[in-house]
């Protein structure tokens, strides 16, 4: 509703100032959030680096122009752009340009060309070329050989793992008091065979284990604490 902000429902910290805040450091400056991070500016919103300017996000990233275009410049280096498990799509409204000494194309399966409804097909079984209207030929010589073929060397694509999607951890309880304990020791053993030993933090947590795929954990209290706790698996994505 107007005049009411849900982001301020709770003791939230908020520095406000009409003429602008700043804050400054010879040394780090970190910012965390355990949800949303959003930065809001009216006008030009500017970040520099002295060196990298590093992005990573676990699902996407997006950029959107909405009037004056984009552009993506390297002035003393390579511009890459891979794609190593989908696919690359070009979609421009007018016209797409390359420019360069040398271009190259290549594809391990097949290359065609469709320009208007005239086409030309290239792959390991030969060449095909087609058109409803005039084939016009120009050369100074036209030379008709045997056959002949340059090899498709196509790069390593690295493999990309998929994120684990599945989680394991236990909750230490006192058996007579119910209440948290940490620092017991534990061993928890995988159907797979792995191991993992350590001790239950200030909350009675164990050690939260990432997998790629559902498996059954045993849990073993280890020294003294095995006649006075009890576990609690906690409910976790997957699991």
């Amino acid at each position: 509703t107007e005049g009411k902000f849900p982001e301020l429902s709770e003791p939230h910290l908020v520095l406000t100032s009409p003429a602008g805040i700043e804050s400054t450091t010879p040394q780090s400056t970190h910012q965390h959030s355990g949800q949303h991070h959003a930065i809001t500016s009216g006008g030009h919103t500017s970040v520099s680096a002295g060196k990298s300017w590093l992005v990573s996000a676990k699902e996407a990233i997006r950029l959107f122009a909405y009037k004056a275009g984009m552009k993506l410049i390297a002035a003393g280096s390579d511009i890459e752009i891979k794609s190593l498990s989908q696919n690359i799509q070009l979609l421009a409204k007018l016209d797409i340009t390359h420019t360069a000494n040398r271009i190259e194309l290549s594809a391990q399966n097949e290359v065609l060309v469709n320009g208007g409804g005239s086409y030309t097909r290239w792959s390991a079984s030969g060449i095909e070329s087609g058109t409803s209207g005039s084939w016009v030929a120009h050369a100074a010589n036209h030379s008709m050989s045997g056959g002949k073929r340059i090899p498709v060397v196509m790069p390593q694509f690295p493999v990309v793992q998929e994120p684990a999607k599945f989680h394991i951890q236990f909750r230490a309880l006192h058996n007579n008091t119910g209440r948290l304990v940490g620092g017991a020791p534990y061993c928890i053993t995988l159907t797979d065979g792995q191991t993992f030993f350590g001790k239950t933090d200030a909350k009675g947590m164990t050690e939260l284990i990432t997998l790629a795929t559902a498996q059954d954990a045993q849990l073993e209290w280890l020294t003294h604490h095995e006649d006075t706790l009890s576990s609690e698996e906690q409910d976790s994505e997957g699991c």
